[in-house]
């Protein structure tokens, strides 16, 4: 049983490696992407940008300098610049669940009047 535990634990640690070397592997692409894209021309960046998906582009936009991505998204379409600029700041975001209780909302003079029955 200990022989079992034992292999196991190393199996664990051999995968968390090998997570870790993945995660480390692509930051770096995305950081030379990110390079690449930031050395070009802003309108050629922005065509190149506006057929990227998400999981691409989001990643890279966001290392980028706000000078430099500043100019391409002037260069983009105005509407997926738009979507590009929601997915940027929404990224730290969290997510709503269903469970969790909504906020309390405040009870101030204009609510208590309005909630008062008239005679």
């Amino acid at each position: 049983m200990d022989a079992k535990i034992t292999q196991l634990q190393t199996l664990q640690t051999k995968i968390t490696s090998l997570l870790g070397d993945r995660d480390d592997a692509q930051k770096a692409q995305i950081t030379a992407l990110m390079k690449t894209y930031s050395a070009m021309k802003p309108a050629s960046a922005a065509k190149i940008f506006e057929t990227l998906p998400d999981p691409v582009l989001v990643p890279v936009a966001q290392q980028m300098k706000s000078d430099v991505m500043s100019l391409i998204l002037a260069q983009m379409n105005a509407d997926k610049a738009s979507a590009l600029t929601i997915k940027l700041a929404d990224r730290l975001t969290l997510p709503q669940t269903a469970d969790a209780p909504a906020p309390a909302a405040p009870v101030g003079p204009a609510q208590t009047a309005a909630a008062t029955p008239k005679k």
